[in-house]
């Protein structure tokens, strides 16, 4: 009996604490709704706090961290629902009369005041110490642009050299006419401020002809020099930051092609006046823009004089122009009036022709011209006509002028404009599309060798000098030749498409980049081939008749807009071949396709399609098919790719079709064995069977080039956009991609087949060599990066040779557990490297040298060699040279910075020929290099910190040899990188060009 008493007791005990938490929730009901409110109050005040703290740092140029983002966003949960509950409790208390009812409501309301409180209790305690990163520190970005070097041009920059000295001068006014080198002498002022102090940031922003009248789109670019993100504020509040953060800044803005005035006040720009120190320089054509903006100094960019002229001529014309051509070379040259945009692309147009007949063809041409210009602000077309005249294929003038149908002023990505060639059916005589695109590359080369183009600040762009394409336009606008009839509405800020002119002779007609929301008339263009809508995000809706008048149309492009379906009239376009929907975040139906039966290219990257139709097996002439990064895509019907006989290109990375069904994958990847003219794929295989699989299906030694991502394909991964300056990632659109990621230590077996290896994000792999020594032959370039357990990037055999003769690049990212490059038992097995021209070596806290003495002589063509932030690096190489004469013979260059731990680069004397540059900012402990003029002849740059040269020795011998080339460094080369850790998310550019 005593024994079950006591079992009773126990029992009781055990029960009664649940019992008393639940009774609580009926009997404490206030007590509990005080202390949530209490709780909900400090929780608030605290967000209160820190939202204020966030601010005033974004304010300061600073950026949120994403910790402190996705706390902001739990707290303001856990407010609004204790909010929520409290509110509930307070109208139960006052108006339940039901004891049952009351009873019950009660225990639900108070279970559910104790989770909430305890979830604002815990988000409390979560709050983050790190609410912000710092802004990252800005300067001076140089501009591709070419040297001055006439005297009219040079004193004008001295001119502008001196108002930048002088207090009393706040904006600056440079005009002239077009062509005249307004631009050109601008940027090399940019160009000659880098490095110097007179200010903390310059920033050059191109204004163009349509921005005047968007001044927030102004607003976000000059923003966007500072690192700040102005695009979701309010126009009122984005002018105050960016007030804010000018008031701190020592600046010079720069505003190119100003037509007409600008309110900078609106715009949130400082006035010098009130901010002294600062400067505004515009350039315009026109003297009376310099007057409404109330410049303080006016300075006209005059022409060219005659033998300024014929040097500058004579350069781009080759440098060696015969006695016996140079009278006639001489008078084409006056032809271009002094102005040397024409000088530049006449001369490029007669590079290195040595035949009399030419040059005075050349000559006749130019006197002739019938071009229709007016006045002398138009002359300039003269002589840029004649250099389009002296394109030497009709096909590369179709090439030419396409680029014309971009907005004025417009980066364009070299791939984008290749792509369009290849559509337009410009590129003739190419076997597959892989040959056409490489051909398009070189018509694109060309065109930027004639001048006719140029290479934009930014990289893999190009650009159309406004001037070259006002020409453009004219020749468009006049021409009655088919395929050159164009009516250009790019970038114009349109709202709307009501009545348009008469349209009926244009065959190519551009509305992209608008801002149109309706769309009122159904172009009557019986004539247009080609139609790009391409940006205008605001339209949700294209008219059912709108394209039924345009029954000739071969390329359209509707991509970037929000449209959810295609108009009914799209079925009256039989002639179609190109349709590009990508960017269509809404898109849901492509239903009406099937009618499209001579489509060759149907481009749905990143679109929102959720379901391919049935009737697309009709479009048995494509060639590409794009449906990557499609993350609603769930249903392809059965057998559909087989059905694309013809297709050279698929695309399907990163779309959600592979992940709802284990199925989808095997069954498209044994379509792939009916594609025999298959030239380039990207797929996500999941796992090693997956791997076999298409081994199987698909030979993939006759691919030109794949992509292919091994491992967790549903794992989300943050992305960021490529940053200028270094490139961080691998380039996907030409070559033989291979991804491994997630826990996967699958793909081995389809290393052999690539010659670019990405790993990343990898749990698995303790080193690369577990992919097989024998797999990595042909690898060219490896990415390694954010791998937990990697320790070691290639170990090296015993018995077997460790060469590696196509490995070109070694790119190693934010490996924490890094301990070695390279691992080797003995000398004998160390491996070569005979191609390895550069490494990249970043966050790598763990290393403590990059590579050992032994692998000097296996690295005899190693270029570059560049380490950032590893916390434990004290040497470069480690070793005491134990052989004389060491040398790395064809290093060119490297660059060591934010290095604390870094004591010394080597510790015997290393022989480097080629070196020409060194720089080693952020290095504090950094003992004197063992570097001397017979070690390093070639060497023309040192670049450190002020700081650490001046805490050197003056007796020491790297200073007393070397100070003649010291340069002070600059912030250029971080602020590429603010401290979110871009390894994390650098994919959204690496497979943002793993298309075509």
């Amino acid at each position: 009996m005593a024994s079950v008493l006591a079992a009773s007791i126990e029992c009781l005990k055990l029960l009664w604490d649940p019992m008393t938490r639940h009774l609580a929730y009926i009997f404490y009901l206030g007590r509990k709704l005080t202390e949530l409110e209490r709780n909900k109050e400090t929780l608030a005040s605290v967000m209160a706090d820190v939202l204020t703290e966030v601010e005033n740092a974004e304010i300061r140029g600073c950026t949120s961290t994403a910790e402190v983002i996705n706390w902001l966003r739990d707290a303001d949960t856990a407010v609004d629902e204790a909010e929520n509950i409290c509110s509930n409790a307070r109208s139960m208390l006052a108006n339940s009369t039901c004891f049952r009812i009351k009873i019950v409501m009660r225990y639900k309301l108070g279970k559910q005041m104790v989770r909430a409180s305890t979830f604002s209790s815990d988000v409390q305690g979560r709050k983050p110490d790190n609410l912000f990163v710092p802004a990252p520190p800005v300067a001076v970005l140089p501009y591709p642009t070419p040297l001055i070097k006439n005297n009219t041009s040079s004193r004008t920059l001295a001119k502008l050299w001196d108002f930048l000295q002088d207090d009393s001068i706040g904006k600056i006014g440079v005009w002239g006419m077009g062509g005249v080198g307004k631009t050109r002498l601008l940027r090399n002022l940019n160009n000659e401020l880098q490095g110097t102090k007179r200010f903390d940031v310059v920033i050059f922003v191109t204004v163009s002809k349509n921005w005047n009248k968007d001044m927030q789109k102004l607003r976000n670019e000059i923003g966007k020099e500072l690192y700040m993100e102005l695009e979701k504020e309010s126009e009122v509040r984005a002018s105050r930051l960016l007030y804010l953060r000018l008031m701190q800044k020592k600046f010079l803005l720069i505003l190119d092609d100003v037509w007409d005035k600008i309110n900078l006040e609106n715009l949130g720009i400082p006035s010098p006046a009130e901010h002294k120190g600062c400067k505004i320089a515009i350039t315009t054509r026109q003297m009376g823009i310099c007057n409404e903006m109330e410049t303080d100094v006016e300075l006209m960019v005059e022409v060219l004089p005659d033998e300024e002229s014929w040097d500058l001529f004579y350069e781009k014309a080759g440098g060696n122009i015969p006695t016996t051509i140079e009278n006639v070379a001489r008078s084409v040259c006056r032809e271009c009036c002094g102005l040397p945009l024409a000088i530049i692309t006449v001369g490029s147009a007669l590079r290195k022709e040595v035949h009399l007949d030419q040059w005075k063809r050349a000559l006749r041409l130019l006197r002739e011209s019938n071009f229709g210009v007016e006045n002398m602000e138009d002359r300039v077309f003269v002589p840029l006509k004649f250099s389009y005249d002296m394109l030497r294929t009709d096909q590369l003038k179709k090439c030419f002028l396409f680029v014309a149908l971009f907005p004025e002023d417009h980066d364009i990505a070299d791939q984008d404009l290749i792509e369009y060639w290849v559509m337009e059916g410009y590129i003739d005589g190419a076997k597959n599309l892989s040959d056409a695109y490489q051909d398009a590359r070189r018509l694109l080369i060309l065109l930027i060798g004639s001048c006719l183009l140029e290479k934009s600040r930014k990289q893999d762009m190009v650009k159309m000098h406004d001037v070259i394409r006002d020409m453009a336009i004219k020749i468009t606008s006049d021409s009655t030749e088919e395929g050159k009839r164009f009516w250009v509405k790019a970038g114009m800020r349109l709202e709307e498409l009501v009545e348009t002119e008469d349209l009926k002779d244009k065959d190519k007609i551009s509305l992209m980049e608008n801002s149109i929301q309706v769309i009122q008339v159904d172009l009557n263009c019986p004539n247009a081939s080609t139609l790009l809508v391409k940006g205008n995000v605001r339209l949700y809706e294209i008219p059912e008749g709108f394209f039924q008048h345009l029954k000739l149309l071969s390329v359209l492009d509707l991509s970037a807009t929000s449209i959810e379906f295609l108009p009914e009239s799209i079925s009256v376009l039989v002639n179609l071949s190109a349709l590009v929907l990508k960017e269509c975040a809404r898109l849901r139906s492509i239903d009406r396709v099937q009618w499209l039966k001579k489509l060759r290219f149907l481009n749905m990257r990143e679109s929102g399609i959720i379901e391919l139709p049935e009737g697309m097996v009709h479009l048995t002439r494509l060639v590409y098919f794009n449906i990557s990064c499609t993350n609603r895509l769930r249903k392809i019907p059965a057998r559909l790719i087989a059905q694309f006989s013809h297709l050279e290109d698929l695309e399907m990375n990163r779309s959600l079709y592979f992940q709802v069904s284990q199925q989808n994958a095997p069954e498209i990847i044994q379509e792939l064995k009916h594609l025999k003219s298959l030239n380039n794929a990207s797929l996500d295989l999941e796992n090693d069977g997956l791997s076999s699989l298409l081994e199987t299906h698909c030979n993939l030694k006759n691919l030109t080039s794949f992509y292919l991502r091994v491992g967790s394909i549903s794992s989300e991964t943050e992305y960021v956009e490529k940053k200028e300056g270094r490139p961080r990632e691998p380039e996907r659109r030409r070559g033989r991609c291979l991804d491994i990621t997630g826990k996967s230590s699958a793909g081995g077996r389809l290393v052999k087949h690539a010659n670019k290896l990405c790993v990343y994000q990898n749990t698995e792999l303790r080193s690369i060599s577990q992919l097989g020594l024998d797999n990595l032959k042909c690898v060219e370039e490896c990415w390694v990066w954010d791998c937990e357990e990697i320790k070691y990037i290639i170990i090296s055999e015993e018995g077997k040779e460790n060469t590696y003769p196509h490995l070109q690049l070694l790119h190693l990212e934010h490996l924490p557990k890094l301990e070695r490059i390279f691992s080797y038992y003995n000398v004998v097995a160390a491996p070569s490297f005979f191609n390895l021209r550069k490494i990249n070596l970043f966050k790598c806290n763990w290393i403590q040298f990059v590579f050992q003495e032994e692998m000097i002589s296996q690295l005899g063509c190693l270029e570059e060699l560049e380490v950032s932030r590893c916390e434990k690096l004290k040497t470069i190489i480690k070793g005491y040279f134990k052989t004389d004469g060491m040398c790395l013979p064809k290093l060119r260059c490297f660059s060591l910075s934010k290095l604390d731990s870094l004591e010394q680069l080597w510790f015997n004397d290393l022989s480097l020929p080629s070196l020409v540059e060194i720089k080693i900012p952020q290095c504090p402990n950094l003992r004197p290099p063992r570097l001397t003029n017979e070690l390093v002849p070639t060497l023309q740059v040192i670049e450190a910190e002020e700081r650490w040269w001046n805490s050197l020795p003056e007796d020491a011998i790297f200073k007393l040899r070397f100070a003649s080339i010291f340069t002070p460094s600059t912030t250029l080369d971080t602020i590429m990188q603010p401290e979110t850790v871009i390894s994390t998310r650098v994919m959204q550019s690496l497979h943002a060009s793993s298309s075509h």
